[in-house]
């Protein structure tokens, strides 16, 4: 018995291995890029070293049964134990699941400081700016994480913090101060008992959406349907995101409405599903051309804007190339969408647009740290950036700005500059510049950085790094 026992298991063992010749792996719904088989050898024909970590890496996303192995897990995980397996995925009560990259706003960890708060507002005014001296329509929105609107069903170990406390309502001020064109959303889902987002998906359902389509609309002054009579079909298969990262293999459904009889617009020809980096649309609607900057969470929402307007095209790569896009599509609304929990994106890859001249005088010139460089920029090979740190910027007050001035010793421009928070943490900032405006190839620059009483500055000359890339993305 002892030994049939000990071949039963090294069976067992031998069975994910074995498999992999006719079942292996090869999709997750982990949202991550499997691993891929690992070389013998380096590109320098040296045995690589590495083999045998990076083979138990592949073997730990391919072997036979994978899935059906996590699923298994994560039901005795969860159901048993109340605790998820997976680290994206927060199981919360009642059958509600949550997507864990929201606990900070939810708790009220790891917020903005008030300079990023004032950065995010700025740079989406900096943003909206442009649209409009280009003849468009600017409107900002921020999707609510789930818990933010429903957090009833969130783990009693998780303590939630009073609203004013998040970034969203923090950020607020800022977006008025700044003039940036807002819609709020929150308002929309204040009915707990008829819950608009999914139990077991981080986003709205189609009849959250549509609420969302409707104020987007409205705010915007918009001629539009409001299927405020429509009797949708229901979907009653639907699996949501976090369903599928949970449980590859035994997921629960759970309904959907569902408006697609009422819509007569057809995608491009490229479009595989509403997860594509870039959707473009063509309708019959009123309105003409919408340039719409979205996440996730405006999958729901490009089947209403897709029937509204004449023509739609939806991007989800970041940064947003909107100096080009705007050339090319030249839109008559462009809408920035951005959930929650993702504000900080906005002081990390903030739009590609040419910035902005100002007229801006230092008072005093100073010895400091602060760092002036070029960079080519890899998304549009059309721009090249002036980009830095800032020295002392805690002694700065929130809302003070940063500016760089180009000479090329005969006519000297200032330019207001994006405040970004570097990948180091370090308050920093980053200004676009067209090739065919400015091709010299070096710069005297003067970086402003304007303070409480003065503005001071730091001088440098810098050569323009020639174009890395021939293509500019989409």
């Amino acid at each position: 018995m002892k030994k049939f026992y000990m071949a039963l298991m090294c069976l067992l063992c031998l069975l994910p291995l074995v498999g992999m010749t006719v079942a292996k792996t090869e999709t997750t719904t982990e949202k991550r890029t499997l691993a891929s088989f690992p070389a013998l050898t380096t590109e320098d024909g040296h045995l690589n070293t590495a083999f045998f970590s990076e083979f138990d890496e592949y073997f730990n996303d391919h072997f036979a049964l994978r899935n059906l192995f996590v699923s298994a897990d994560a039901m005795l995980m969860g159901r048993v134990f109340h605790t998820s397996n997976v680290d994206t995925v927060l199981i919360g009560r009642n059958g509600w699941l949550y997507y864990t990259a929201t606990i900070d706003d939810y708790c009220g960890k790891n917020t903005m400081s008030a300079r990023e708060l004032f950065h995010t507002a700025n740079n989406l005014a900096l943003l909206q700016e442009y649209v409009q001296q280009q003849g468009s329509t600017f409107l900002f929105t921020v999707a609510p994480n789930k818990n933010t609107l429903y957090g009833a069903q969130m783990p009693r170990s998780y303590k939630p913090v009073q609203p004013q406390q998040r970034n969203l309502e923090r950020l607020q001020p800022y977006l008025k101060q700044c003039g940036v064109n807002y819609a709020e959303l929150r308002d929309l889902f204040d009915d707990p008992e008829h819950p608009l987002y999914f139990a077991r998906d981080s986003h709205w359902n189609n009849r959250g959406a549509l609420l969302v389509y409707n104020r987007l609309c409205d705010t915007l002054q918009l001629p539009h349907p409001t299927y405020a009579d429509a009797v949708p079909d229901v979907d009653e298969a639907y699996v949501g995101d976090l369903e599928q990262m949970l449980y590859p293999r035994f997921a629960r459904v759970e309904s959907n409405d569902v408006y697609d009889k009422y819509f007569s617009f057809s995608y491009g020809p490229r479009f595989q599903n509403v997860e594509d980096a870039i959707i473009e649309s063509t309708g019959t609607g009123e309105n003409a051309s919408v340039l719409m900057y979205r996440d996730s969470f405006g999958n729901a929402l490009i089947p209403f804007f897709a029937n509204t307007f004449r023509s739609g095209y939806y991007v989800k790569t970041q940064p947003y190339n909107t100096a080009m896009h705007m050339m090319t599509r030249q839109p008559t609304v462009v809408i920035a969408e951005k959930v929650e929990r993702n504000l900080t994106d906005y002081i990390k890859t903030p739009p590609i647009i040419p910035a902005p001249v100002r007229a801006v005088v230092a008072d005093t010139e100073t010895l400091n740290a602060s760092t002036i460089e070029a960079t080519p920029v890899e998304a549009n090979a059309g721009y090249f950036a002036i980009c830095g740190t800032l020295d002392h910027a805690d002694e700065m007050p929130a809302d003070a700005k940063v500016y760089v001035t180009l000479s090329d010793g005969k006519k000297a421009i200032t330019f207001e500059a994006f405040g970004i928070t570097n990948e180091d943490g370090k308050d920093a900032y980053i200004a676009y510049f067209d090739r065919s405006a400015f091709p010299a190839a070096s710069y005297d620059v003067t970086l402003l950085r304007d303070g409480a009483e003065v503005c001071t500055c730091a001088r440098t000359t810098v050569e323009i790094p020639t174009a890395e890339i021939d293509e500019i993305n989409g």
